[in-house]
């Protein structure tokens, strides 16, 4: 059974993969890599990448969760609070602390609201900021070894060509010339 690499272990992969390539002789630093194991890696992180941004996602959703339960809470909070107004006595002294209380209570809920809404917010920003430079870093790496494979397919080509027009220099040149 395959395990499935998670996309920052494919591109591991990629690099190490380009690290044991085979140099090419007199081509600039240019090297031979396995096109087709590339290729798979290549095909694994995007099969991959729908699944961290399904997970991105659903922390998305988690904050909405939070938020809607602290509004929840908030309303339940005020709503106990305007009931236990109402219930007292209508003498003046009570209601006037009732008043007080209710008020003072609402207030707390308010702000206990706000703080709880704050923080999810801010954590849910936190971790989509995080999941964006991820895979911000990710593309670029994938875009870069995309670049390097090109350019050892494009040296290679190269190495191919000029190697060709040296032999046919060297056929066309005479005996006397070579012994210079």
């Amino acid at each position: 059974m395959l395990k499935m690499l998670s996309v920052d272990e494919l591109l591991d992969e990629m690099d190490a993969l380009l690290e044991k390539a085979t140099v090419i002789p007199l081509s600039g630093g240019k090297a031979m890599v396995n096109v087709e194991r590339f290729g798979e890696l290549i095909e694994d992180i995007r099969c991959n990448l729908p699944k961290e941004i399904r997970q991105a996602r659903a922390i998305a959703a988690d904050r909405n969760d939070i938020i809607a339960d602290a509004r929840k809470e908030a309303e339940g909070i005020t709503r106990k609070a305007e009931e236990r107004a109402r219930q007292m006595v209508s003498q003046e002294e009570i209601v006037r602390r009732a008043t007080i209380q209710a008020n003072e209570t609402i207030a707390q809920a308010q702000t206990k609201s706000r703080e709880v809404k704050k923080v999810a917010t801010e954590y849910a920003e936190s971790i989509m900021r995080k999941t964006e430079d991820l895979m911000s870093q990710k593309l670029t790496e994938l875009r870069q070894a995309r670049t390097s494979l090109r350019n050892a397919a494009r040296s290679e080509s190269s190495i191919v060509t000029t190697g060709a027009a040296e032999m046919t220099d060297k056929k066309d040149s005479s005996p006397a010339e070579a012994d210079d």
